[in-house]
């Protein structure tokens, strides 16, 4: 039990650390999301100074958790902050932190419950052999292309039977190329009046490379479905 409660209570300590240290913390951040304005995450991360670096990933670690919401805001802010290089290794830090403890937190709590909802559908059974088998290789493939709801999918590697080491090594190696994209993109972003022909080029690239993803997963859809080893 304790094993399974371990990084709640930890999440919970640094929740209540960050609040006691700044009670407006996370009534600042959530209203910084819901806008969706780079400038003002800007102004927002510069103001906290030597700690601008810490509260950027703190940020990250939100958005992670949340499963939905996009971390091309951050990304951009970051790129505008720290410059093209350090907003990457920056976002790159925020996005690696927060998919490691979204992935413990979302394991521990949901991943017996989803079991048994895996087991009754032969399709979610042969998903989750898969992910067993070839984990690393379908989070690498899921990492690697920008602009993902990185939550989602770390929501969804949690509650299967990937391991814990293939989903670390996948995000690792995986985010690199995605989060330059998006730091980028999220600059141009931040600057598009100035920068309307690269913004256009980079959603374009963008858009090309879901059109690649789509393609690729319809071809390779599997036509047999085996039962899962892992159900009773």
């Amino acid at each position: 039990m304790l094993k399974q409660l371990w990084p709640w209570l930890a999440f919970a300590a640094l929740t209540a650390a960050i609040h006691l240290a700044q009670p407006a913390f996370f009534a600042e951040i959530w209203q910084l999301i819901m806008a969706g304005d780079v400038q003002d995450t800007v102004a927002y991360l510069r103001a906290y100074g030597a700690w601008t670096v810490a509260v950027s990933i703190i940020i990250n670690i939100i958005i992670n958790l949340s499963g939905i919401l996009p971390t091309v805001l951050i990304s951009g802010a970051n790129a505008v902050v720290f410059g093209l290089g350090g907003g990457i290794v920056v976002s790159w830090l925020g996005e690696c932190l927060g998919t490691i403890i979204a992935f413990l937190l979302w394991r521990s709590l949901l991943q017996k419950a989803a079991r048994r909802l895996i087991c009754r559908s032969p399709r979610l059974s042969f998903a989750d052999e898969f992910s067993g088998k070839n984990g690393f290789k379908a989070m690498l493939v899921a990492r690697l292309i920008p602009l993902a709801p990185s939550g989602l999918i770390t929501l969804l590697g949690a509650v299967s039977s990937m391991s814990f080491a293939a989903m670390l090594w996948a995000t690792l190696l995986g985010k690199i190329p995605s989060i330059a994209l998006e730091v980028l993109l999220g600059h141009e972003l931040a600057f598009a009046r100035d920068n309307s022909l690269r913004l256009l080029l980079l959603l374009l690239v963008v858009g090309t490379g879901y059109g690649y993803f789509w393609w690729r997963k319809r071809r390779r859809r599997p036509d047999d479905e085996e039962d899962n080893p892992r159900c009773p």
